[in-house]
C-alpha cells in the first residue's frame, strides 16, 4: 500500500471527484434499474395480460434474494478490488434487466430476480455509503445525503423519458436502451474512477487533518453501548418501526400503476413517478439536515406524518383524485423512500450507540427488507382481488398508526434506561 501524502493545497481534493463518480453510480444502478420500473410494469401487464401482483413478485423474488445474499457478497468488496466487484455485478444485473425485452412468461421474470438479486445485493447503495465514509472524514453527511439522492434525480428525469421510448418503439426495445444507459453511465466510474479507500492511491480522506473533524465524527456517531432491562422489546419495537418505514415506501412503482388504473395515459402516470422521486430527493436532503438539528425521533415523526397524510388524502380522494393533487400527493409519498433510507440507519445509532451498531442495524435492515419484498407483491395483489389500491392505503395508512405507537414506545423507554444507565 502506498504511503498516504496530504493533499496539495490550491487543488481540489480527490474526495469529491469520488462524489461525482458516486453520484452516476447511484443515480446508473438504482435511479435506473429500480426507479424506472414503474412504467415498464404498466406497460408489460397491459402488453402481456398479466395481473399487478404476478409482476409485482419479480420485485418480491429479487428483494428477498437481496436480503438473503447481502452477507455473503458483501464479504467480496473485502477480498477482490472494488472495480473488479462492482463492474462484474453492474454487468451482470444490466444485461438480465435488459434481457426482460425477449420475455414472454412471467417464469424468466421470476428466474432473472433471483439472480438479479444475487449479483445486486452488494450493489446498490451500500458501496456508495462505504466509498464516501472511507473519503469524507468532514461533510460526510452531506456527501451520503447527495449520493444517495441521485437515484431519486435521475428517476424523476428519466421516468418521463422511458415513458416517451415506450410509447414510441414500445416497451421490449425500451429495456434495452435502459440497460445500455446504465452501462454507459456506471462502468466508467467503476472501473477508472472509483476506489474503496484514499490509502489506495496514497491519499488521506478529505478533512482528517482538520482539528474539528473529531468533534463531527463523535457527534455522528455516539460511543459507548448501552445495555436494555427488555433488549428483545427494544430490537422488535427496532423492528417494527423499521418494517413499516419499508413497507409504505414500496409504492414507487406502483404510483405509475395506480395512475392508469384511475384512467390516467402512460404520461401522466410517468409523471407521477417522477413526482415521487422528486419527493424521495427532498426528503433525502431535508430529513438529514433535519436530524441534525433536531433529532431521529421527531424527524421520523416528521417524515412518517407525511406519508400518513398522502395516504389519507388518496383514500378520500379516491378513482376521482384531481390529477394536481395526485401530483403533490405523489411528492409527499417519495418522502417514505427517504425515509426508510435514513430512519433505520439513525434509529439504531441513537438506541444501541457505536459499539452495538453494526451488529443491530444489519438484522433489523434485514428484517425490514423482507417485510418490504413481501409488502411490494401484497399491495399489487390487493389491486387485483379489489380492482383498486384503496384497500393497500388503508392498510398502509393504520401501518403508519402503528409506527407513531412504537416510535414514541420506544423513545420513552431510550430516554429513561440511558438517563438511568448515566
Amino acid at each position: 500500500m502506498a504511503p498516504t501524502a496530504p493533499q496539495k493545497k490550491g487543488r481540489i481534493h480527490r474526495a469529491w471527484i469520488m462524489l461525482a463518480a458516486c453520484i452516476l453510480f447511484q443515480g446508473g444502478t438504482t435511479g435506473i434499474l429500480y426507479n424506472c420500473l414503474g412504467v415498464f410494469y404498466t406497460a408489460i401487464c397491459t402488453d402481456l395480460g398479466f395481473r399487478n401482483g404476478d409482476i409485482s413478485m419479480y420485485s418480491t423474488l429479487r428483494s428477498l434474494t437481496t436480503a438473503l445474499a447481502m452477507p455473503f457478497t458483501m464479504k467480496l468488496l473485502k477480498r477482490y478490488p472494488l472495480k473488479l466487484v462492482l463492474s462484474v455485478e453492474l454487468t451482470v444485473v444490466a444485461v438480465l434487466y435488459g434481457s426482460m425485452g425477449f420475455f414472454h412468461h412471467l417464469i424468466w421474470w421470476y428466474v432473472t430476480a433471483i439472480i438479479m438479486g444475487i449479483f445486486g445485493s452488494s450493489l446498490f447503495a451500500v458501496p456508495v455509503t462505504l466509498v464516501i465514509n472511507n473519503w469524507f472524514k468532514k461533510k460526510n453527511g452531506f456527501a451520503v445525503g447527495l449520493s444517495l439522492a441521485a437515484s431519486g434525480l435521475f428517476g424523476a428525469v428519466l421516468n418521463p423519458i422511458c415513458s416517451s421510448i415506450i410509447t414510441a418503439l414500445g416497451w421490449r426495445p425500451a429495456a434495452f436502451i435502459m440497460a445500455g444507459l446504465s452501462l454507459v453511465t456506471v462502468l466508467p466510474m467503476t472501473l477508472f474512477v472509483m476506489r474503496l479507500t484514499p490509502q489506495e492511491v496514497g491519499m488521506q480522506p478529505y478533512g482528517a487533518e482538520d482539528s474539528e473533524v473529531i468533534q463531527e465524527v463523535r457527534k455522528n456517531m455516539p460511543q459507548g453501548s448501552v445495555h436494555y432491562t427488555h433488549p428483545t422489546l427494544v430490537l422488535g419495537l427496532c423492528i417494527v418501526i423499521c418494517a413499516v418505514a419499508m413497507w409504505t415506501c414500496q409504492y414507487y412503482s406502483h404510483m405509475a400503476r395506480y395512475a392508469q388504473s384511475i384512467g390516467y395515459d402512460l404520461s401522466v402516470s410517468a409523471l407521477v413517478s417522477s413526482c415521487a422521486m422528486i419527493g424521495n430527493i427532498i426528503g433525502k436532503v431535508a430529513l438529514g439536515a433535519i436530524a441534525d438539528k433536531w433529532n431521529i425521533w421527531s424527524t421520523s415523526r416528521l417524515a412518517m406524518g407525511v406519508v400518513g397524510i398522502s395516504f389519507i388524502i388518496l383514500i378520500i380522494g379516491g378513482d376521482s383524485i384531481n390529477v394536481y393533487v395526485m401530483y403533490v400527493t405523489a411528492i409527499m409519498q417519495g418522502v417514505s423512500m427517504a425515509a426508510a433510507t435514513i430512519i433505520p440507519n439513525l434509529m439504531s445509532l441513537d438506541v444501541y450507540k457505536a459499539e452495538g451498531y453494526q451488529e443491530k442495524y444489519g438484522l433489523i435492515t434485514a428484517a425490514g427488507t423482507l417485510v418490504g419484498a413481501f409488502a411490494f407483491s401484497i399491495i399489487g395483489y390487493t389491486f387485483d382481488f379489489t380492482g383498486s389500491y384503496t384497500l393497500s392505503f388503508i392498510i398502509s395508512a393504520i401501518s403508519v398508526g402503528i409506527f407513531f405507537v412504537a416510535n414514541i414506545w420506544l423513545n420513552g423507554i431510550v430516554k429513561k434506561e440511558q438517563r438511568t444507565a448515566q
